[in-house]
C-alpha cells in the first residue's frame, strides 16, 4: 500500500515527467486526434436554395471574361512589372534550398539573367496546357523554402505558384535565354512554364477552343481516351473542355513534334461530368464538397493537389462563377462583413446571421474557408487545411496536422492539450466574411 506522502510524491514526478516530454517534443497531433463532425456537406446546407438562373447566367459571362482574358487582352508591360517586382523581393529574402542550406541573392540573379528581360516580349501566342503543369514564379524548378524546423517544410515553396488544369487557355509572351521556359498570362496567375507543356494554337484552333459550350467535370481523376483508346490525360473538379462535335466528347489537346496543337475527340465516363455551368444550387453545391472532402493539401498545387484557395476555386468554377486564385483576393470578392476587433462568441453570431450557406467564404490570415451553415449553435466550414496551430510547454510551436478538405466548426481541436485557446481557434483569427452572391439573388429550391 502506497502512503499518502509517497502518492502526492509519485503523482508530481509524473506531472513534472510529463510537462518536460511535452516541452522537449516537437508540437503535434495525429490526425485522429482530432475530433471532427460528421463529413458530409447535405448535414450542413440544409435550407434548399438555387441561385436565379438570371443571375447564374450573369455571373457565367462575368466568369468567361475572365477565364480568356489572357486570350483576348494579353498584358505584357502587367507582367514584366510583376516579374521584375518579384525578383527584386526574393533577393532580400533568399529563403532556404532543398538541402535546407542558405539561397544566395547570386542564385537569383542568376535566375534573372536566364529570364533574359532585355529581351522582353520575345513571343505572342495563344497557348493550351499539356495535362497537369506546376507553375513557377522564375524559371526553376528548384524551390526557395522557409522555417526548416516547422513541420511539412518542405511543402511550402515560395517559387511555387499554382497548379494549371490540362487545356488551360494561356498566352506566351517570352522564352528563357536557354529555350527551357515559357513565361505565360493566365487567368488566374503570372509564371513560368516548362516549354514542353504548352501547345502553340493557330487562329482557327483558338477560336474554335473558345466558343464552348463547355463540359465541367464533377470528379477528380475522370480517365480521357482519345477515339482509339489512347490515354490523353485524367481531368478533375474544375477541369473545363470544349464540347466536341461527336456525341459524348469533348476536346482534348495534344502536341505535335514542333509543339504546335493537336485538337483530339476524347470520350469519359459521362457520370462525372456536368455541362457548365452546373446549377449553382445547395443540392449541387454539396454534391461536390463532398467529392472533395478528404483530398490531400497542396501549398500552390504541390503534388497535384489543392490548396485552401485552390479547393474554393475549382468548387465554383464548375458553376461559372469566378473567384480569383488566391484567399486574400477572393476575401475581396462581393460584400464584405468585417470581424476586427470582434470577441470570438460575436464573430459567429454575426456569420449565423447574415452568412449565406454554401455562398459565403470566411477570411483568416493566410486562410479561406467556406461557410456551410449550422450544428446547433456553431457555424460550420468547409476547408482545405495543412493542420492546426500547436505551442508546447516551451513554446516551440507546431502543427496538429489535417493535410486535406475538411469539415469543421471555427474552433477545431479544442480538446488537443498543446492547442492555445483562444488564439488557436480559427474563430480567434477570422477578420471578414464575404457574400459571394446577395440574398434577393436566391430562390427557394
Amino acid at each position: 500500500m502506497v502512503s499518502r506522502d509517497v502518492g502526492k510524491k509519485l503523482a508530481y514526478l509524473i506531472t513534472v515527467l510529463c510537462a518536460f516530454c511535452l516541452g522537449c517534443a516537437s508540437p503535434g497531433a495525429k490526425p485522429a486526434e482530432i475530433s471532427l463532425p460528421v463529413q458530409d456537406a447535405t448535414l450542413y446546407l440544409k435550407t434548399p436554395w438555387q441561385v436565379e438562373p438570371a443571375v447564374q447566367k450573369a455571373l457565367y459571362r462575368q466568369f468567361m471574361d475572365e477565364y480568356f482574358s489572357c486570350w483576348n487582352e494579353p498584358e505584357p508591360r502587367v507582367g514584366l512589372e510583376a516579374m521584375l517586382e518579384a525578383f527584386d523581393k526574393a533577393k532580400l529574402s533568399p529563403g532556404l534550398a532543398e538541402n535546407l542550406l542558405p539561397r544566395s541573392s547570386k542564385w537569383y540573379q542568376d535566375l534573372a539573367d536566364l529570364a533574359d528581360f532585355g529581351d522582353y516580349p520575345n513571343r505572342a501566342w495563344r497557348g493550351l496546357t499539356l495535362g497537369w503543369v506546376e507553375m513557377r514564379v522564375f524559371p526553376t524548378a528548384k524551390p526557395a523554402l522557409y522555417n526548416a524546423d516547422r513541420p511539412g517544410s518542405m511543402m511550402f515553396d515560395s517559387l511555387q505558384q499554382s497548379l494549371l488544369h490540362p487545356g488551360m487557355p494561356v498566352f506566351v509572351h517570352h522564352i528563357s535565354k536557354d529555350g527551357a521556359w515559357l513565361m505565360v498570362q493566365t487567368p488566374i496567375a503570372w509564371g513560368w512554364l516548362p516549354v514542353n507543356r504548352v501547345a502553340r494554337l493557330n487562329r482557327t484552333q483558338a477560336s474554335r477552343w473558345q466558343s464552348g459550350p463547355f463540359t465541367a467535370f464533377t470528379n477528380d481523376n475522370v480517365t480521357l481516351k482519345d477515339k482509339a483508346g489512347r490515354f490523353v490525360f485524367k481531368a478533375g473538379i474544375g477541369c473545363l473542355l470544349p464540347v466536341a462535335d461527336g456525341p459524348d466528347r469533348v476536346l482534348a489537346v495534344r502536341a505535335d513534334s514542333e509543339l504546335r496543337a493537336v485538337l483530339v475527340e476524347a470520350v469519359f465516363d459521362r457520370d462525372f461530368t456536368a455541362n457548365h455551368p452546373m446549377g449553382l444550387s445547395s443540392k449541387n453545391l454539396a454534391v461536390i464538397v463532398n467529392r472533395l472532402l478528404g483530398s490531400p493539401y497542396g501549398w500552390g498545387g504541390r503534388y497535384g493537389n489543392r490548396d485552401c484557395s485552390a479547393t474554393l476555386q475549382d468548387l465554383f468554377r464548375t458553376f461559372g462563377l469566378w473567384l480569383p486564385r488566391n484567399s486574400t483576393d477572393q476575401a475581396a470578392t462581393g460584400r464584405v462583413f468585417s470581424l476586427d476587433g470582434m470577441p470570438d462568441n460575436k464573430k459567429e453570431a454575426l456569420l449565423l446571421e447574415q452568412g449565406l450557406p454554401g455562398l459565403t467564404l470566411v477570411h483568416l490570415p493566410g486562410h479561406i474557408m467556406l461557410f456551410l451553415g449550422r450544428d446547433g449553435n456553431e457555424p460550420m466550414v468547409f476547408h482545405n487545411t495543412w493542420g492546426l496551430r500547436v505551442v508546447n510547454l516551451l513554446g516551440h510551436e507546431g502543427r496538429a496536422m489535417l493535410g486535406r478538405a475538411v469539415i469543421t466548426n471555427l474552433r477545431p481541436g479544442r480538446e488537443l492539450l498543446l492547442m492555445p485557446q483562444p488564439e488557436g481557434f480559427l474563430v480567434n483569427r477570422a477578420d471578414s466574411f464575404n457574400l459571394l452572391v446577395d440574398r434577393g439573388d436566391l430562390i427557394a429550391n
